[in-house]
């Protein structure tokens, strides 16, 4: 009868197999990482290369340069800066959390720290973050 780890009838290295067994053990008793099952489910016949890209850049998100970045052109521009294309880029960038969090921090402006940086930058109205998250999509 052959061995399940390396084949052979007969063990060369018994301590070898042991060590291999409660490692194979140990990892069929931990779940498998997110990532990797929808990994797996994305390698399914029955997936498109079109869906499998769509599902893996869905979760895609933005550097953290990109983000401050914008939220400071979006807080010194307010919804002006929606028009230009480098900022649409950016939104482009944007997970849906991210946008979410821009948005709540457009919203939450300290208006003293602000009027240091822009003079100008009031919060943003529900109204202004609905522009901001409409752009994302």
């Amino acid at each position: 009868m052959a061995r399940d780890i390396c084949g052979n009838s007969r063990c060369g290295n018994p301590s070898f197999c042991a060590a291999c067994q409660r490692a194979d053990e140990k990892r069929r008793r931990q779940p498998e990482p997110e990532r990797l099952r929808q990994l797996r489910r994305l390698m399914a016949d029955d997936v498109s290369l079109e869906r499998a890209y769509s599902e893996l850049n869905r979760r895609h998100c933005a550097a953290a340069s990109t983000v401050e970045a914008l939220m400071y052109a979006l807080s010194i521009r307010n919804t002006a800066a929606l028009r230009e294309p480098k900022i649409q880029d950016w939104v482009a960038q944007l997970s849906e959390d991210q946008a979410d969090e821009i948005g709540g921090q457009l919203q939450r402006l300290n208006l003293e720290v602000m009027r240091k940086r822009a003079p100008t930058a009031p919060p943003w109205t529900a109204d202004e973050v609905k522009q901001l998250l409409r752009a994302k999509a």
